[in-house]
């Protein structure tokens, strides 16, 4: 699906039911719209519309709401990027649909500082590569450390450990012991910080450590 040219990207503040400022802003789509994949033109405010009430319905209109949960990914995802890029970044959006027999229907688009990371050796060192000096910038390592099966399956080897646990293991006794792993992971609050690296680093990491989908909340209110 195309987010076509032209759409409405300013937001505004929300506050919360007690009256107080909250951390959302509201995004309303006007007329913009999208074009499906099937060619069809939907605007964005019926999508939040559909979102609503297909949340609702029965499993046979999964499809459809899924439909309509990616029309605001995109949408409220197209602004983040555009906003964010001038200096305004903002977590959570608040796009708004039709108002309907007293209600305004809205749905919340929250990012979240999630990314898939590949674990093979093989394709981390590749993106060593394709990122160059910001890989540092953007992944850290961690250190798993699991049990051998040759140890788990031995009961001699077993007991060793076991004895070997009440001291303290040195590096020879870990080597011994366990196996270690070494996992990769984008850093803490990258979903924000993205936005300061340049965009072919940016379409990089989207591309080899793929973000986690926005998830989204009905913030239907009654006006």
């Amino acid at each position: 699906m195309i987010l076509k040219t032209g759409y409405t990207k300013t937001t505004t503040p929300v506050v919360t039911a007690a009256g107080k400022p909250s951390a959302v802003r509201a995004l309303d789509p006007v007329n913009s719209t999208v074009i499906l994949d099937d060619d069809t033109e939907t605007k964005i405010a019926d999508a939040v519309v559909n979102y609503v009430l297909q949340d609702t319905s029965e499993k046979a209109a999964k499809a459809a709401k899924e439909e309509a949960s990616e029309v605001l990914r995109l949408y409220a995802g197209t602004v983040r990027d555009d906003n964010a890029l001038a200096g305004e970044y903002q977590k959570s959006l608040r796009v708004l649909g039709k108002i309907v027999k007293g209600a305004q229907y809205a749905v919340d688009v929250i990012q979240t500082d999630k990314f898939s990371v590949p674990k093979n050796k093989t394709d981390i060192e590749a993106l060593k590569t394709i990122l160059g000096t910001s890989f540092n910038t953007i992944l850290e390592t961690t250190v798993a450390i699991s049990i051998k099966t040759t140890v788990l399956e031995n009961d001699a080897l077993r007991k060793e450990l076991s004895e070997e646990l009440f001291r303290a293991l040195g590096s020879e006794g870990i080597k011994k012991y366990f196996e270690r792993e070494e996992i990769w992971r984008v850093k803490k609050n990258m979903a924000e910080t993205q936005y300061a690296l340049s965009a072919e680093v940016r379409a990089a990491l989207r591309a080899n450590c793929v973000p986690a989908k926005d998830t989204l909340k009905d913030a239907t209110s009654t006006v």
